[in-house]
């Protein structure tokens, strides 16, 4: 078992747990081994936020947004687009973060050949528009090249190079933005009344659930990759247990010990919407969910998870 990196968090979010568990009871933490790997867990997600927040946050030289240099970075690319004024560049390379994620082994390897097109072709948002389906057969027909040095992220690891299956994302993607072509008149139509950045999220979930291959986990790990790099102003309201596998059986545990326990969807939204409310997290259920999906592997021995 780990030491806490940062002993002021954790000694909060102990206080607030132990406060909270008196309101609803949290069985699956009474005992400390598991309530210490829940809690690094918990701050093992926050820092995850954090780290992408302050990479949004710091001014980038031009270098990191080419797929051609060493220090390309496709979240500081997206991050730089968007301080330049370019909202479609950065929606872009968070949909490309989104479809192919971090490889704990190969990094950003695969995103970043696919984008600078093994170094011939960048594949720029203007680029895609002019001829989408160009884009998913150059990727199909490069793909041995592809996966010889990249590997999809582990929560896109069922993902394949296959025009049908990368190259229909591809294309939904584009067609979801619209005639347009345009994320901010895309954003704008999807833009609620009365809008919170919370019932701004839940629009814009039901919205993009429909790109083809995003699903659940695709959908929540987009929507609050663009929050956290403050190119939509949201923040998720819900874990969106509807097609979850991790969340849910970790909520179980989390409540009553066992992770079969027969609870509704129902009610565990409710329960861990009171203790992200309690918790008082910047980006709560974003937090919760990935430490659920974390802890629940493994309840009482702490592993650090990546990729």
């Amino acid at each position: 078992m780990r030491a806490p990196k940062d002993h002021t968090v954790v000694a909060n979010l102990t206080l607030k747990l132990d406060a909270f568990s008196n309101l609803i009871p949290l069985a699956g933490i009474n005992a400390q081994p598991q309530k210490n790997c829940f809690l690094y867990q918990l701050e093992d997600s926050i820092r995850r936020i954090q780290y992408v927040q302050t990479i949004g946050s710091r001014q980038h030289d031009p270098s990191c947004a080419n797929p051609n240099l060493t220090f390309f970075n496709p979240i500081a690319a997206a991050a730089w687009h968007l301080s330049n004024g370019n909202v479609d560049e950065a929606s872009w390379l968070v949909f490309l973060i989104t479809h192919f994620g971090k490889n704990k082994r190969t990094g950003w390897r695969l995103l970043k050949d696919v984008y600078s097109g093994l170094g011939q072709q960048l594949w720029d948002w203007p680029t895609v528009c002019a001829t989408p389906n160009a884009f998913g057969h150059w990727i199909d027909a490069n793909r041995t090249v592809l996966k010889a040095n990249g590997i999809f992220g582990n929560h896109r690891k069922y993902e394949s190079l296959k025009y049908s299956i990368t190259g229909g994302a591809i294309n939904s993607y584009v067609e979801w933005v619209g005639p347009n072509l345009s994320h901010v008149i895309k954003f704008l139509q999807l833009e609620p009344a009365n809008a919170t950045p919370k019932t701004r999220f839940r629009a814009f979930y039901r919205s993009c659930s429909r790109i083809y291959r995003f699903g659940r986990m695709g959908t929540f790990d987009h929507l609050t990759m663009m929050g956290k790099l403050n190119i939509l102003n949201i923040e998720p309201d819900s874990v969106y247990f509807s097609g979850a596998t991790g969340p849910i059986p970790g909520a179980k545990m989390l409540f009553t010990g066992n992770p079969n326990a027969n609870l509704t969807n129902a009610l565990l939204e409710n329960q861990l919407s009171q203790l992200e409310a309690h918790l008082g997290l910047p980006f709560g259920m974003q937090v919760l969910e990935d430490a659920l999906c974390n802890w629940q592997k493994s309840p009482s021995h702490y592993i650090h998870f990546r990729g």
